[in-house]
């Protein structure tokens, strides 16, 4: 799941590959997880359409046990949430629930965000002044 990188492309982020990797890195943690998720009666659901459900989960986990190297998911839903107009409570009490980072981890971030995307503008102009 990794920490978050200012530089990687938030279109980039493909939850499929995310759990393909997990299934891949811990299989033990992810059957055990499906097994956990599975309705009590075979309805002939698809099991993968919880998938999403499930990198999210162990990403919750991963984050509790260690909130600076795992943050990765949090920091870009918080980031995406903190820009929606999400109010300050809500974040607060989502980052107490392990969904997003914290409020002021989330203005670092932006921040962060802000300086590549001027370094980013100030080369592409750069081009087109040649």
């Amino acid at each position: 799941l990794g920490q978050f990188d200012s530089n990687t492309p938030v279109d980039q982020i493909n939850l499929g590959l995310i759990a393909q990797q997990l299934q891949e890195v811990a299989p033990e943690l992810w059957t055990l997880m499906s097994k956990l998720l599975a309705a009590k009666k075979d309805s002939g659901r698809d099991p993968s359409r919880y998938n999403s459900r499930l990198v999210m989960i162990i990403a919750i986990m991963a984050y509790t046990r260690t909130p600076i190297l795992c943050n990765h998911l949090q920091s870009l839903l918080g980031i995406y949430l903190h820009s929606a107009g999400v109010k300050r409570r809500v974040l607060s009490v989502l980052n107490g629930l392990g969904i997003i980072t914290s409020y002021s981890t989330i203005q670092v971030q932006r921040g962060k965000l802000a300086e590549v995307g001027k370094v980013k503008f100030f080369f592409s102009t750069l081009r087109y002044m040649d």
